[in-house]
């Protein structure tokens, strides 16, 4: 409500033109919570469920801690490391030891009937458990890293917070804001926070629509090649806002043949033509990818003089993936060769300094609080403070330049 009510002031102001071409770009923010090692991951789940359960159910709880080291799972010991460097047999056997005893809890309370609260925390561990260990032969042990789930909970104290990525060397744990900025007098228009491992892209057809509540569509959109999917372009023109941004580098394996857009489709009689005016109607889909796959003739292509600029799959065929989005792609390829694209790009790397201003001067490269809802609070909270800011800046520069014109009357 608050950061709506400042954004609104300047668009009335005309400070923020309506159909404003405006930039996004994305920046992590690490949550306020340590990276636990499993053994600590497994002893915090067991604690969160001790906790409630010593108000709630007494005697359970009495009976349970006979069968357990309630020692371990005391404030101090789980959220402080053992002394001195464990080897990796003491840490194996401490894996083994937390494991056995959160199985014990978890199979304790069923039956038991507890409130909402303390049967989600029962679910949490059982995905700790599920997530981070293995077991063969009954010996348990910690899954490989390559072997976890994409979407690792990686803390019971902040449900919300995941591993993330910002290159191949670079990871964080905590969540990720995408932030949009008009383009003339650099505003932010809005933020919105998700989970670290989650792509850029995934809020940023929200982020427009979210502005028409504010009368804001803006006539374009400018980011990296990271917003250029087909399903962000078709659903922002859409709502009247083109996506302007490079397109992914395609793999090095495709590198080498004709692209896609050599290829003609006929929609309506669902057929494919090759540079070459060979069609096939041959495809099957791909639901995880969103494609149709088409096949061309096996016979055709080995025999064809430029197969090998064409394909490089093994059998000599080729293969083409056309997206439901092809349209917008192909608009975009064309869009993305002209004079027009290269000055709307020049307009994205401005936002940086945006992302800088906040992470440097306002502390938004750290989450003050846990959960989505309130790190979504923080970087609002933040963009208001920012745009207050920038106004007063504004304002300043306004009166400065009355004061330089009365002075030279």
């Amino acid at each position: 409500m608050i950061f709506d009510k400042i954004l609104n002031r300047l668009i009335d102001l005309e400070l923020i033109k309506r159909d404003e071409i405006q930039r996004i770009d994305a920046m992590h923010m690490i949550a306020d919570i340590a990276i636990p090692t499993v053994v600590a991951l497994v002893k915090k789940g067991v604690r969160e469920i001790l906790k409630p359960l010593k108000g709630q159910k007494p005697k359970v709880y009495e009976d349970l801690i006979k069968k357990i080291d309630a020692d371990e799972y005391a404030r101090e010991k789980v959220n402080h490391a053992d002394e001195g460097r464990l080897d990796i047999e003491k840490r194996k056997k401490k894996l083994v030891k937390v494991v056995t005893e959160a199985r014990v809890v978890l199979k304790e309370l069923e039956g038991v009937a507890v409130n909402r609260e303390l049967r989600k925390r029962m679910e949490m561990l059982r995905r700790i458990l599920c997530e981070n260990v293995n077991e063969f032969g009954g010996k348990i042990q910690e899954r490989e890293y390559k072997d976890k789930p994409k979407d690792l909970l990686v803390s019971p104290i902040d449900e919300d917070a995941r591993y993330g990525a910002k290159s191949d060397t670079k990871r964080f744990m905590g969540y990720k804001a995408n932030v949009t900025e008009s383009v003339e007098n650099h505003f932010i228009t809005n933020v919105e926070v998700m989970r670290g491992n989650k792509r850029e892209a995934e809020t940023a057809v929200q982020l427009v629509i979210e502005q028409k509540r504010n009368g804001l569509v803006p006539q374009k959109l400018v980011g990296d090649a990271g917003y250029s999917d087909g399903i962000n372009r078709k659903m922002l023109k859409d709502n009247g806002t083109i996506m302007v941004a490079p397109l992914r580098q395609v793999n090095a394996r495709a590198q080498a043949v004709y692209p896609k857009s050599m290829f003609t489709i006929n929609e309506e009689t669902q057929t494919l033509k090759c540079p070459q005016g060979v069609e096939t109607t041959s495809r099957y889909r791909d639901v995880r990818h969103g494609l149709k796959q088409f096949h061309f003739p096996i016979g055709k292509c080995r025999v064809c003089k430029v197969q090998k600029e064409c394909t490089n799959e093994k059998d000599g065929r080729r293969v083409v993936g056309i997206s439901m989005f092809n349209k917008e792609l192909r608009e975009a390829e064309v869009y993305n060769t002209t004079d027009e694209f290269k000055k709307d790009m020049k307009l994205r790397p401005p936002i940086e300094g945006k992302l800088s201003e906040l992470t440097r001067y306002h502390g938004l490269r750290r989450a003050r609080y846990r959960g989505l809802v309130k790190v979504q609070l923080q970087s609002l909270f933040t963009a208001a403070a920012v745009n207050i800011k920038r106004w007063i800046k504004l304002i300043l520069a306004g009166l400065t330049r009355q004061t330089d014109a009365i002075v030279a009357f």
